[in-house]
C-alpha cells in the first residue's frame, strides 16, 4: 500500500505543474514546413494524423510511462495480462 501511495504521489507531483498552468502551441513552424515540402516528397515526410490509431498511441504511452516515470519492469507476461484485463 505504501508503495501504490509513493507512485501516486509521485505522479501527482509530476503531472502538478503542468494541470496547473494554460499552455499554448503554436503551429507556425509546422504550417510553413509543410508548405515548403515538395508535393513529391508530402507522402514520405506526411504530417497528417487522421490515421492515427488513438487506442495504440495511448497504449504505447502508458507502457512508456510507467517503464520510464515509474521504473516498472513490464514483462511480455505481465504486458499481454494488462492487454486482456483493459479491453
Amino acid at each position: 500500500l505504501v508503495q501504490l501511495q509513493r507512485k501516486l504521489y509521485v505522479a501527482a507531483n509530476a503531472v502538478f505543474y503542468f494541470s496547473s498552468n494554460e499552455w499554448k502551441f503554436g503551429n507556425t513552424n509546422k504550417s510553413l514546413l509543410i508548405s515548403i515540402i515538395p508535393p513529391e516528397d508530402q507522402d514520405t515526410f506526411s504530417f497528417d494524423y487522421s490515421n492515427c490509431d488513438i487506442r495504440e498511441y495511448y497504449k504505447n504511452a502508458i507502457i512508456g510511462s510507467k517503464k520510464y516515470h515509474f521504473h516498472e519492469k513490464m514483462d511480455i507476461s505481465r504486458l499481454h495480462a494488462l492487454i486482456i484485463r483493459n479491453k
